[in-house]
């Protein structure tokens, strides 16, 4: 039951609470309708994406009363292949041993598997944590900078505190090498490269796609001839590194905008991603001396920093978390969890991305045990919510 699958693994970040969902009397599809409007307004699946994308709350599935499963869904999904098989069982916390070694199959060193050639070496990365995700976008900014000839060149965040830039020199460190999870998605660093694939982290042109979490190529930096230095400012980039203190927009490419836009003096596609503005909150003790001294207890000194920076990051390798609701051509991923982490969804999400074997490879060996984390009380619950649906939607057809 494909459409559980699916919903399994995004129930958490789905609909808003104020629509309910209907079945359209024209179509074998969910339609969804805003419960506050007075004209009763219907949003299609596609819209509504762009809705959540905006709204604000709680997002929730049990607004969801009616599944429809498409017949020609079924068709492309292949559902009974032996992969999607294995996803049925890992979801239900049932995965057996020969499951296990058909994704050990699938390890980078098989005979089959490398991460050297096409396609693999092109393909997304997905991991657990944003600080190693950081650090592998990072090396494959610099790879590729190198493979293509040309010098890395980052762009620089400028933050402020109390109206005034940043300068003292441990704060600046600091927050320069923040992951952008901690600030509210604006990179201190940012590692460009032409035709590198980049993940638009605001949401910015709604109406062309172009909104958080969207894939987009980049395609040039512009800035001011004044705003560039190669004075380093962190060992994790060579000495030849460029840096753009003040950019002024960068150009990415839409592969498939939801409308036309030529824009006056741009190619096709290409739109101005502009410097975005946030405000986050930092804990400077760790660079303040004997700020804990006079106290027995440790408290924390916080900043409230603002932000100016472009709200793109690269996408050579993204987490988990951040990959819910994709459905990937190809993907690489590492199912060796962290020590703090039991939770099936950290299996079952990168697992998902794909809907075929072939389509997968996997990091290194990880344990048997992963396979046969079962599913929480919440889980569940609705797993058996999302059967019941199915099943009354189905006598009501």
């Amino acid at each position: 039951m494909e459409t559980n699958t699916d919903l399994f693994e995004t129930f958490l970040c789905s609909y808003p609470s104020r629509l309910r969902a209907v079945k359209s009397a024209n179509s074998r599809h969910t339609d969804y309708i805003d419960s506050t409007s007075k004209n009763k307004k219907f949003y299609s699946l596609g819209v509504l994406l762009e809705i959540v994308a905006i709204l604000p709350g709680k997002i929730l599935f049990p607004t969801v009363y009616k599944l429809i499963l498409w017949p020609n869904l079924l068709n492309r999904c292949e559902l009974k292949t032996q992969y999607l098989q294995l996803l049925e069982r890992l979801r239900q916390g049932q995965c057996s041993y020969e499951d296990y070694e058909l994704l050990l199959t699938r390890v980078v060193g098989q005979s089959s598997v490398s991460l050297h050639e096409p396609p693999w070496n092109q393909t997304p990365m997905l991991v657990f944590r944003d600080e190693i995700r950081t650090q592998l976008n990072h090396r494959s900014a610099i790879y590729n900078a190198i493979q293509t000839g040309c010098d890395p060149m980052v762009c620089v965040a400028q933050d402020f505190c109390k109206h005034k830039p940043v300068e003292e020199p441990a704060l600046l460190k600091k927050l320069l090498e923040l992951s952008d999870s901690k600030t509210e998605h604006l990179p201190g660093l940012l590692p460009l490269v032409p035709e590198m694939p980049v993940i638009v982290t605001q949401n910015i042109t709604i109406e062309l796609g172009l909104m958080n979490g969207m894939n987009v190529i980049f395609r040039q930096l512009v800035y001011g001839t004044d705003s560039i230095s190669t004075e380093s400012l962190s060992t994790t980039f060579p000495m030849n590194t460029t840096y753009v203190h003040k950019p002024i927009y960068a150009l990415v490419e839409i592969s498939k905008p939801k409308v036309e836009c030529n824009l006056e003096k741009l190619q096709p596609k290409l739109i101005p991603i502009p410097i975005m503005k946030q405000i986050f909150q930092v804990d400077v003790s760790d660079i303040i001396p004997n700020v804990n001294s006079k106290s027995k207890t440790t408290r924390k000194a916080m900043l409230s920093i603002k932000r100016c920076a472009l709200s793109l990051v690269p996408a050579y390798s993204i987490t988990t978390h951040k990959s819910q609701g994709q459905i990937l051509n190809k993907v690489v991923i590492d199912l060796k969890l962290p020590k703090d982490t039991d939770d099936i969804t950290a299996i079952y999400v990168p697992l998902s991305k794909v809907k075929r074997l072939s389509d997968l490879i996997i990091l290194r060996h990880f344990d048997y045990k992963v396979l046969q984390i079962k599913p929480s009380k919440s889980q569940v619950a609705e797993i058996q919510r999302l059967d019941k649906l199915y099943m009354e939607t189905q006598k009501r057809s």
